[in-house]
């Protein structure tokens, strides 16, 4: 048996998110039957983490087992052959039989364009249109109070999983007319990342206060605030990091004129996946 890791790139304006579901879209169900093609078997999946409906990815991380003798190169190949122009592979390579994309992360990084005015139609879908005048500075000072390990149960939609999760590092990188919101953590939950941004906005925007916020964190419920959940398509999972292999390698992130950076191959250069790669 084989395990194989892919970076996969898509657009999820036409998915009905990422899990595989009966008679509805995903790219879960694109991508597994693009591959069972392939192989000549069904194939089944896992990922990093299941964006939901409408919500973009620059490098998810997805892995799948097989027996069949076949070598990344041909493998990419004949994925970018199969898949739908929205979807994209940016790497295959072979990984331990123990890797596993969501159990072994270390870390996931999201990002939340913001455009500042009336959005332009050819960015719809892209970003979130923000209207109102917003104190930009006050909402850098509220992100600090995010980072750290907290109880995000009113950030995030109920779950019978723990809500204690650790925020390594929120930032706000102002690009006017675009804000880019980003937030790294261990782990996160249903809806978390978009509900922190939203109270973050509401700050700036003097709906919310500091002290609200740091209400919310201190004594913490799924259903005693009324949380702003921003719409999913402004939200792009950039990167999963991992102990031990670096699915990126050979990629960097850079700024060709798209919303937010994508991965691009380092120095210009295609870099054909390798046969074996250890993860």
């Amino acid at each position: 048996m084989r395990n194989f890791l892919l970076v996969l790139e898509y657009d999820g304006t036409r998915y009905a998110g990422w899990q595989r579901q009966k008679d509805r879209i995903t790219v879960q169900g694109v991508l597994e039957s693009s591959l069972s093609s392939i192989l000549g078997h069904p194939v089944t999946t896992v990922a990093s983490g299941r964006t939901d409906a409408g919500v973009h990815a620059l490098g998810q991380v997805v892995s799948f087992t097989t027996e069949k003798p076949v070598d990344c190169k041909m493998l990419h190949r004949a994925l970018q052959a199969l898949l739908p122009d929205d979807m994209r592979v940016l790497r295959v390579q072979e990984a331990p039989l123990d890797f596993h994309p969501r159990k072994s992360a270390k870390s996931k990084r999201y990002v939340y364009a913001v455009f500042c005015g009336t959005c332009p139609v050819f960015l719809r879908g892209y970003v979130y249109s923000l209207r109102q005048e917003v104190d930009w500075t006050l909402v850098q000072e509220g992100a600090r109070l995010f980072v750290g390990r907290h109880d995000f149960a009113s950030f995030s939609s109920p779950s019978p999983c723990s809500s204690v999760r650790t925020v390594y590092a929120l930032d706000v990188k102002l690009r006017f007319p675009l804000v880019l919101l980003s937030i790294v953590a261990e782990g996160f939950l249903h809806h978390m990342a978009r509900m922190i941004f939203g109270e973050l906005l509401l700050l700036g925007m003097g709906r919310v206060s500091l002290a609200d916020l740091e209400h919310m964190l201190t004594y913490p419920s799924h259903h005693a605030y009324r949380r702003l959940n921003l719409p999913p398509w402004g939200l792009y999972l950039v990167e999963v990091q991992y102990e031990r292999c670096n699915p990126y390698q050979g990629l960097e992130l850079e700024d060709v004129g798209f919303v937010v950076p994508v991965w691009v191959e380092k120095n210009g250069q295609k870099l054909l996946p390798r046969g074996f790669c250890p993860c």
